[in-house]
C-alpha cells in the first residue's frame, strides 16, 4: 500500500501512540519544513506531548558529492546547493504554521561536521520515536544512519524519503547506505512498514542494539 507523505506521518504518529514508544522525532534534510510541519501536527493529534522534534540541516542545500560517491547526480538533478533553504526562512515557516517552537530543536551544519561523536553530547537526544531521512544522497544518508544508532528502540519507525531515487538502484542513495549500515550493525533489524509518496519506504526497527538476541534482518 502506497500512502501519501503526510499520511505517512500521521499512520507513524499513531503507531507510536498506540506502542506507547517514547522518544522523539529527528528528521534530517527539513529544506522549508513542509514534512516537519506535519510531524508536528500528527504529533499533536496524538497528544504526543512530550515529543520534541530535531531538524538536522545544513540550511546550505546538498553537499558537494566526491567522483568516488558512485552517485549519478544528474538522474535526479541532486547538484551542490540545491534545496537551500536558510534557517531563519525555515523558522518563519514554522512559525507561520503556528509550531510551538519550544519543542523544536534545530541543528544546523553539514553532516560531517555535527552527526559525529564528538557533538554528540550537546544535542541532548535520549531516543527516537521516528527518524525521518529525506537527505538524497549515499554520504548523507550513511552519516544519518550511524549517527542514530544509540537512539534507536524496538517499535521506532524509520522513514527514507528518497528511498527509490536513482531510478531505484540499489547500488546507490538512501538504499546503499541502508544496506551497508544493517551489514556493520547486525544487532539491528527491521520490518517493511509502508511506502509513501513518489519513492518513500519505511520501516519500523524489530531488534535495536538494547534488545539484541543475535541474526539479521538484511531486508534493504
Amino acid at each position: 500500500m502506497v500512502v501519501s507523505p503526510e499520511h505517512m506521518l500521521g499512520i507513524t504518529m499513531r503507531h507510536v501512540e498506540q506502542n506507547a514508544i517514547v522518544g522523539d522525532y529527528m528528521e534530517f534534510g527539513v529544506f522549508r519544513g513542509k514534512s516537519f510541519i506535519w510531524a508536528y501536527r500528527a504529533a499533536i493529534a496524538r497528544r504526543l506531548d512530550q515529543m520534541f522534534l530535531w531538524a538536522f540541516d545544513s540550511f546550505r542545500g546538498l553537499p558537494e558529492v566526491g567522483d568516488d560517491a558512485g552517485e549519478q547526480r544528474e538522474i535526479d538533478d541532486f547538484y551542490h546547493g540545491r534545496y537551500a533553504c536558510s534557517v531563519d526562512d525555515f523558522k518563519n515557516e514554522l512559525h507561520n504554521a503556528q509550531l510551538d517552537l519550544a519543542r523544536v530543536k534545530i541543528i544546523e551544519g553539514w553532516y560531517n561536521e555535527t552527526l559525529v561523536e564528538s557533538e554528540r553530547d550537546k544535542w541532548g537526544v535520549s531516543q527516537a520515536a521516528v527518524v525521518w531521512v529525506d537527505c538524497d544522497l549515499y554520504e548523507s544518508a550513511k552519516l544519518v544512519l550511524e549517527f542514530v544508532v544509540p537512539y534507536l528502540q524496538v517499535g521506532t519507525v524509520l522513514c527514507f524519503d528518497d528511498w527509490l531515487c536513482f531510478d531505484g538502484d540499489p547500488r546507490q542513495g538512501e538504499q546503499r547506505a541502508c544496506s551497508e549500515w544493517l551489514v556493520a550493525h547486525p544487532e539491528i533489524g527491521l520490518s517493511e512498514f509502508y511506502r509513501f509518496g513518489k519513492r518513500g519506504k519505511s520501516f519500523v526497527v524489530s531488534r535495536a542494539a538494547s534488545a539484541f538476541q543475535g541474526g539479521n534482518s538484511d531486508v534493504c
